[in-house]
């Protein structure tokens, strides 16, 4: 009995997202407000540090890679699906129906793209009081060591119908990570965790472990379309996104989520650029970024990365660049970016004796700036910042 509470206690860490639930307990508990994340990766490396940030650093719970538990597990592939059932049970009551979340993230920038555009970072969220459901299920092209083919994920306005996609890629194949169905789950990891054969644990940690390396990824937005950015929305109601590593065979994935609460506090802030000098004089350039204010101290000088930002500037970037406080109070963003022949720069790149016009002064007093090249990639005006937190 204390080894199964060991097990228990350890693997809620990564499942709690992992929790699926009936009709009926559905009905009985409001489902809690959270957060889910999508993020491809190009190296192992950096799905290592993506997984030490969400996890430690803004304690989300990551279920894809999964940790090794092999020292905790059942020993018996027959008591693993009563000991799991209890794990999704108490995964429920934290964060609700397996997979849903109220607020989506995703970031495909670390893959290359079948159409055109979709390898980008965006937000989307569950209108009113509705939640969206995931499915997240992958094909394994070989067993041991275990290598995934495709990772498909889709995506849904209610139950029924991610459960009913969760059957379909069972189905045809697929280990069911996340779902509404409890069954599929169990049977997923029954699978990974335990030899069929001998009903035993498996020994070689290359033969279980979901270490977030595919070889293709499915993003199915269709049911959901609308909610996404406009630029996505009929990208996504035609078919579905595939993405293919940038470098070599894998792509890096990890998955996590978050139940937010009155301590999970993101904030948004629109910015807007009003060129005042150069060829672009004249000119307004809109953009956003949102940041986590809990990574902040409240005292001195602090710079954090944001956890998105988007600029329609000449181009459209979307990038992570870097917020300054002091005691705790927004000071400015500083970010360097744009094509060769449309670089610019907020608060950085520049020198501020660069900018010698009469209306130019106030970058050169310290002030918060933009400023940009010409095509030449000749200094050529400036611009002033106003920010508006939502």
């Amino acid at each position: 009995m204390r080894k199964l509470t060991s097990f228990l206690a350890a693997i809620l860490s990564f499942v709690v997202c992992l929790g699926g639930v009936s009709p009926a307990l559905a009905q009985q508990a409001p489902q809690p407000a959270s957060r889910g994340i999508t993020t491809l990766y190009i190296t192992p490396e950096q799905q290592a540090e993506g997984v030490n940030v969400y996890g430690n650093i803004l304690k989300y719970d990551v279920a894809i890679p999964n940790p090794d538990l092999s020292a905790m597990l059942p020993e018996n592939l027959s008591d693993f699906p009563a000991a799991y059932q209890q794990v999704l049970a108490q995964g429920r009551q934290k964060n609700g129906i397996n997979g849903s979340f109220t607020e989506g993230w995703f970031d495909f920038q670390g893959a290359t793209a079948v159409t055109p555009g979709t390898n980008t970072l965006f937000t989307i969220n569950a209108p009113g009081d509705s939640r969206i459901y995931t499915v997240v299920a992958g094909k394994p092209s070989s067993q041991c060591p275990l290598n995934i083919e495709e990772t498909a994920i889709a995506f849904f306005d209610n139950e029924k119908a991610a459960a009913s996609k969760a059957n379909d890629l069972d189905a045809n194949g697929y280990l069911v990570y996340v779902s509404p169905v409890d069954n599929l789950t169990i049977k997923a990891f029954s699978q990974l965790f335990y030899d069929q054969a001998t009903g035993k644990k498996k020994t070689n940690s290359a033969c279980f472990l979901v270490s977030g390396a595919t070889e293709k990824v499915t993003t199915d937005f269709r049911q959901i379309f609308p909610l996404l950015p406009p630029a996505l929305q009929q990208p996504a109601r035609q078919q579905a996104f595939q993405f293919f590593p940038r470098v070599g065979k894998f792509i890096y994935l990890v998955n996590a989520r978050k139940t937010l609460n009155e301590n999970t506090v993101i904030r948004n802030v629109d910015f807007l650029v009003n060129v005042i000098s150069g060829s672009l004089k004249g000119k307004q350039f809109k953009g956003s970024f949102t940041y986590n204010p809990s990574l902040l101290k409240g005292k001195g000088q602090e710079t954090i990365n944001v956890l998105s930002a988007e600029f329609n500037y000449l181009s459209k970037y979307t990038e992570t660049p870097s917020i300054s406080f002091t005691d705790g109070n927004f000071e400015r963003l500083i970010w360097v970016s744009g094509k060769s022949t449309e670089r610019f720069g907020f608060n950085a790149g520049f020198r501020r004796e660069q900018f010698g016009r009469p209306e130019e002064a106030f970058i050169r007093n310290g002030k918060d700036y933009f400023a940009y090249l010409n095509a030449a990639t000749f200094v050529d005006g400036a611009g002033t910042i106003t920010y508006t937190t939502k």
